[in-house]
């Protein structure tokens, strides 16, 4: 099948929703299948919408719902107003993109923007996937926020014409296959990308901590380069249209279940685990699952025809199967290389081999080498920022990989855009030095300054390395596409898109950069990270990292249970693409609203439902806040819909990996939280290691914080106060845990607490009723005699946060003394 039809699928009866839309515009040639394709489409359509019928009147435009209102958790629906999207072109601001109770922008514009920028797409009947992949992001940015219809007004048009697409594609090429009318058309694929986490963070040597990013990105590469790999494919006739949902370390695309698109599946797989092995050995693997099934006009079917399914069996059976499969995620490299894996050892495990022995700070690997020039082993040195410091530094000796993904970091902090090349035999050899293949798949990208992007391909326009790729904006889709054809930057034979990737810009020192214009001196360390600039600040204040992690709770539960009141497979696509554009695009937004200008905080890794940041510890639980406060907004106020965190607080000296262990062990523990009188479990954030519901309790226990700050600044209350609320709260564990064994119940630890404050009060008795101490000791005394009606929950409240209230004056305590 020729891609040229890709174009088509797209805009086929796309007036019914684009007020002023004219096909006849749009280039002839891409219509040179619509006889052969009309009619799957059709039937595509109906497939999708299990044969309902939807209406859209441009002349009254309807806004398009929030998801969030139609999922079902745990059985219950939303209890909040609907919200909906507004008429505003795709982007990371909260303004175009959060759900408010009014619809707001203007639809009639938001057409004839789209309309107007038509012309710009780039290619010709020659490039017809440049034509294509232009045209699928140009309908991205216009039509998420317009509904399919009056009748499902909570599904994206885009992943609606997308979906339809990709299945007329299917039914067309099974056909063509098959040569009979479809059984099983379709095949739901997934490739789950499993190890991320410990490719993380098990970096052996802090001083490679700057190394996370660029392993982080490295990661997003790899998906990308596997996905390219298939499309590149000729007996795969899929492209961007083909792909549900990809993000988070997951993709899952439908395709036609043809036996040539079977064997191809087939063979890349074994590449791909094979090229994982030798270059990652077990640290990251892939599992994939396939998923034919069938729609007999009433119902989707599977293989055995036994029960009928709806879209969310089919998620189900598919994450099952690939499950499966990834509990046996290197099994066909241990059957072809056996010998390899347990023949004996000749040296019996004593490396005598001559030359320099060099560790890898970052895996740990034992390199052996010739001499230190050795060409294969790249050095990079301590980037210290501090210049007293410069003749100090040792070389870190790291592997050409890591090298590799080390310098991808410093290129994705500087970058506006992102590249990825179709075919690699375009591209010069002098230029494939400057590009990324991650485990050589023959998948090519690069990464360009936003300012001199124009510079730089206007000045090789005509070499052929600089065609035949995609040109992605990164998190900016206002400014993907050039505004004259005529010039464009990358050339007229390259596609134009743009893509949301979490924490692409990390905390750098301006000043520096401005300078000396040097990545490695203008990046910060962990130690920056966390205050210490120089010798002085380890004499002064408190400085601790804060590791976090989060994710939102139950969220395979939601896909699976659900949507089964909307159980429409464009549903599925717009609750993964709402998810992706909070934690892959505006988690971006969040981040530069909380640093403030300070620049104190790193987002190593966001995408899918995952966040884990890295900053100074208060910025970081600034973020934490803020991340949760706009994630519920951005569900329209559900609770049920939640997100738990986990916070470690550590030094910058100490390990990582161990950090992001700590960090994960708090975020289970908030997930295995259940708040007294609350429907909602989980839903919690776990600081200085007690577990804190988002709902209520985090801003008591904030509010309790500023007043005691408040109080020990002005030097009301001391902050002997402090430690004696935490002495209370550990009386009030021990007192508790033996109630259940005592004959007669020990309640004295409540009397006595209230007694304290009693005490405490006696100091200011000049003080008026009014003051803000006596309201506050007034308020505290009361909670700890009625402590007891929620099992005690006070004395944990107050006792956290009077350590959120010590630390917060420790670590000002340098900022007064400057």
């Amino acid at each position: 099948m020729q891609k040229s039809l890709y174009a088509y699928t797209l805009v086929y009866d796309l007036s019914r929703w684009i007020k002023g839309f004219d096909p006849s515009a749009l280039p002839d040639w891409i219509f040179e299948g619509k006889e052969q394709l009309s009619p799957f489409l059709d039937q595509a359509e109906a497939i999708l919408l299990k044969g309902k019928k939807v209406s859209f009147n441009p002349e009254q435009p309807l806004a398009l719902e929030s998801i969030f209102n139609h999922l079902r958790v745990e059985d219950r629906s939303s209890d909040q107003n609907v919200a909906f999207h507004s008429f505003r072109p795709l982007s990371i601001r909260k303004e175009d993109i959060f759900p408010s109770e009014m619809a707001q922008g203007n639809y009639d514009r938001l057409c004839k923007d789209f309309i107007n920028d038509l012309p710009l797409l780039p290619g010709d009947a020659a490039t017809p996937r440049i034509y294509g992949e232009s045209l699928y992001y140009l309908l991205k940015k216009y039509t998420w926020c317009i509904p399919v219809g009056k009748e499902l007004p909570f599904i994206q048009l885009f992943e609606f014409l997308k979906i339809r697409a990709a299945l007329a594609i299917c039914l067309l090429v099974h056909e063509e296959a098959t040569k009979k009318d479809a059984d099983l058309p379709f095949l739901l694929y997934c490739v789950d990308q499993s190890g991320i986490q410990d490719f993380l963070y098990n970096i052996t040597s802090n001083k490679a901590a700057k190394s996370l990013k660029g392993r982080s990105f490295y990661l997003q590469l790899l998906m990308e380069s596997i996905k390219q790999k298939f499309f590149n494919h000729p007996n795969i006739p899929a492209g961007m249209l083909n792909v549900l949902y990809a993000s988070g370390g997951k993709m899952y695309f439908i395709l036609p279940n043809t036996p040539a698109v079977n064997e191809v599946l087939t063979g890349i797989e074994r590449t791909l685990i094979e090229k994982l092995y030798k270059t990652h050995k077990t640290e990251i693997y892939l599992a994939t699952g396939r998923l034919p099934f069938g729609w007999d006009g009433r119902q989707f079917y599977l293989e055995d025809r036994q029960d009928p399914k709806t879209i969310g069996d089919l998620w189900k059976e598919l994450s099952d199967v690939t499950r499966k499969n990834a509990n046996q995620p290197f099994r066909s490299v241990f059957e072809q290389q056996f010998n390899d894996f347990f023949r004996a050892n000749p040296d019996d495990g004593f490396d005598t081999s001559s030359g320099i022995k060099k560790v890898c700070a970052v895996t740990g690997e034992t390199i052996s080498i010739a001499d230190e020039k050795d060409r294969d082993l790249l050095a990079m040195h301590d980037m210290a920022w501090h210049p007293a410091n410069e003749e100090e530094e040792e070389s870190i000796w790291v592997t050409a990989p890591v090298k590799r993904q080390v310098e991808l970091g410093y290129q994705l902090q500087w970058s506006g855009y992102y590249k990825v090349f179709y075919e690699d035999k375009i591209i010069s050899r002098g230029h494939r030095k400057r590009l990324f293949s991650p485990l050589e798949l023959d998948v090519y990208h690069g990464m360009a300054e936003e300012k001199n992007i124009t510079d730089e391909y206007g000045q090789y326009q005509d070499l052929p390395s600089f065609n035949f790729a995609i040109v992605q904006r990164i998190n900016d889709p206002d400014k993907f596409l050039p505004d004259d054809r005529q010039n464009m930057p990358a050339g007229k034979r390259s596609a134009y898109g743009f893509t949301f990737y979490g924490g692409n810009r990390q905390a750098y020192f301006k000043d520096i950069w401005e300078k000396a214009r040097n990545p490695r001196k203008a990046v910060k360390d962990f130690s920056q990270l966390a205050g210490l600039l120089s010798e002085e600040d380890k004499h002064k204040g408190f400085h601790r990292l804060g590791v976090l992690r989060m994710d939102v709770d139950g969220l395979g539960n939601i896909f699976t249970s659900g949507l089964s009141d909307i159980s429409y497979l464009p549903a599925y696509a717009t609750l993964s693409a709402e998810l992706d554009l909070f934690f892959s695009g505006y988690i971006n937004t969040i981040r530069k609203d909380i640093t403030n200008g300070e620049d104190h905080l790193n987002i190593i890794y966001s995408g899918g439902d995952d966040v884990f940041a890295v900053g100074r510890w208060d910025v970081a639980l600034a973020f934490a806040e803020r991340v949760r406060t706009e994630f519920r907004v951005f569900v329209n106020g559900r609770e049920d819909i939640s997100i738990s965190a986990g916070l470690a607080l550590v030094g910058p000296k100490f390990p990582i990996a161990k950090a992001a262990q700590l960090a994960g062990e708090a975020e289970d523990m908030a997930k295995d939280f259940k708040k007294s009188n609350s429907r909602v479990p989980k839903n919690a954030i776990v600081l200085f290691d007690m577990a804190i519901s988002w709902e209520g309790e985090f801003d008591q226990v904030k509010e309790l914080k500023n007043e005691m700050v408040a109080l020990i600044r002005s030097k009301t209350l001391s902050a002997g106060f402090l430690q004696r609320m935490r002495v209370f709260q550990m009386t009030k564990d021990l007192h508790l845990k033996d109630l259940s064994k005592a004959k007669e119940k020990d309640l004295s630890f409540l009397w006595t607490s209230a007694y304290y404050i009693s005490r405490y009060q006696g100091r200011f008795k000049k003080e008026a009723r009014q003051a803000p101490i006596q309201i506050f000791l007034e308020k505290v005394k009361l909670a700890f005699f009625t402590a007891l009606e929620n099992e005690g929950r006070f004395f944990d409240l107050i006792a956290v946060a009077a350590r959120w209230a010590e630390l917060e004056i420790r670590a000002t305590e340098q900022d007064n003394n400057d």
